[in-house]
């Protein structure tokens, strides 16, 4: 008895609250949705998608080509995000964001807001340039896609070129084969006309 005693009149300790996690600003939401978006749109070839389309190629030189199209992907990639981050910074999206969250956070704070109109033109305002920030986007994304189909082509040509380049080296191997084989010939010939 005397233990329960005890027990109940030793203070009681505050439940143990964990902080809230800090909320994940819009901006911070932006940058990582276009990572996520432009990902798909530089995606790594495997070293098998190269064997099979440079069949012909030693596997050195398909080693080569490979860290080559990740040196230009990884570049490309790296063009991309610096593109997006000046024209973020270009058209300071960071401090709009900041300022819509910061709106946000106010409202939800001030339970006795009524003034809408204010809140209507920051939404009407901040609707606007996000609808030109999009439009910047896909034009960066544009001029992404378009920069691919130029590698794209340039790989092409360089396969092309790597054919017509072996089917002269067959052609001249052929040709001096042929060589070859005639000129015993024609030594015995000139033989027979001393």
């Amino acid at each position: 008895m005397q233990e329960e005693a005890k027990l109940s009149l030793s203070p009681k300790k505050p439940p143990v609250t964990l902080p809230a996690p800090a909320p994940v600003s819009t901006q911070s939401k932006l940058k990582k949705s276009f990572k996520r978006a432009v990902l798909p749109l530089l995606n790594s070839v495997s070293k098998e998608d190269l064997r099979m389309a440079f069949p012909s190629c030693t596997d050195e030189e398909q080693r080569r080509l490979h860290q080559l199209f990740l040196k230009v992907i990884t570049s490309l990639h790296g063009n991309i995000e610096d593109t997006f981050e000046s024209l973020c910074d270009e058209m300071q999206v960071g401090s709009a964001l900041d300022t819509f969250d910061r709106l946000l956070e106010e409202q939800s704070l001030d339970p006795l807001m009524t003034d809408k109109t204010n809140v209507l033109d920051t939404v009407r305002t901040l609707s606007m340039a996000r609808d030109r920030e999009v439009q910047s986007l896909t034009r960066c994304l544009e001029k992404a896609e378009e920069h691919k189909k130029q590698l794209q082509t340039r790989i092409e040509l360089l396969k092309k070129r790597q054919q017509d380049f072996l089917a002269a080296a067959n052609s001249i191997e052929k040709l001096t084969g042929t060589v070859n084989c005639k000129a015993p010939e024609a030594s015995i010939i000139e033989g027979d006309g001393r």
